[in-house]
């Protein structure tokens, strides 16, 4: 059913787009910030399902930032030039990385509320 070669390739392919997220400043950044609080509240509150839920938190936010940096290469292949739906899918892409870190600043602070009083 699966071949060697189509595993293989499908790590390649995974691997490589790896690669390009890490030369995105953006998503530099979220690692970074990302690592820092979960750091903190590793510190703070040590392993716990609390942990685990702002892991969780975190990789979406990765994972919807690598969504936004696909669509908007898809975009400017398809769209070099300025277009008003080019700048829509553009900005509905990034208005879902938003929604993602400030669910992540949720998470955080409700991690750290809880560990604090509970």
């Amino acid at each position: 059913m699966f071949s060697r070669h189509s595993i293989w390739q499908s790590l390649h392919y995974s691997l490589s787009g790896v690669s390009y997220l890490f030369r995105e400043y953006s998503f530099q950044e979220e690692l970074l910030i990302g690592f820092i609080l979960w750091s903190i509240s590793l510190w703070r509150i040590g392993w716990s399902s609390l942990q685990a839920l702002l892991t969780l938190a975190w990789g979406i936010v990765l994972l919807t930032e690598a969504f936004n940096s696909a669509i908007e290469t898809i975009v400017d292949l398809v769209s070099p030039q300025q277009h008003i739906l080019a700048k829509k899918s553009k900005d509905i892409a990034s208005a879902a990385v938003f929604i993602a870190i400030i669910s992540g600043i949720i998470v955080f602070i409700f991690c750290m509320t809880v560990s604090t009083h509970g």
